[in-house]
């Protein structure tokens, strides 16, 4: 297996967690009963860990998007590289360091480090482009 698809694994475990820590914080948030139910009419739980959890789910989400095609296109069409490799590890870096400092709610940081893993999104693209 490449090195991109291994990575992809990486990327997708830090789903699986980042899942686990939404679905915890919000049982902690808002109680068992209210978990397990339809969750209509509730108030919104925006804020604290619950809310950020829930958005860097939804920003993993976004970022899986992008990078599942790029790492399936390289990996199907046999054009992995020595750069397409070091771009899905600085990937899944940004993408577990992200999911830290946005869980910790350190603001500017996320951002620098989302922007880490646009640049190796583009890279990957880039990558396969100019194959």
């Amino acid at each position: 297996m490449t090195t991109e698809l291994w990575m992809l694994v990486g990327v997708v475990s830090v789903f699986i967690t980042l899942s686990f820590v939404q679905a915890m914080s919000l049982l902690v948030a808002i109680g068992a009963k209210a978990a397990a139910s339809s969750r209509d009419g509730l108030p919104a739980y925006q804020n604290g860990l619950a809310g950020r959890a829930q958005r860097a789910v939804a920003n993993h989400i976004e970022g899986l998007a992008m990078f599942v095609p790029l790492v399936t296109v390289i990996a199907v069409a046999g054009i992995a590289t020595p750069v397409t490799a070091l771009a899905s590890k600085v990937y899944l870096g940004s993408r577990i360091a992200h999911a830290i400092v946005y869980l910790i709610g350190i603001a500017w940081i996320r951002s620098i480090v989302f922007a880490i893993g646009m640049a190796a999104l583009i890279a990957l693209l880039v990558a396969i482009v100019w194959q």
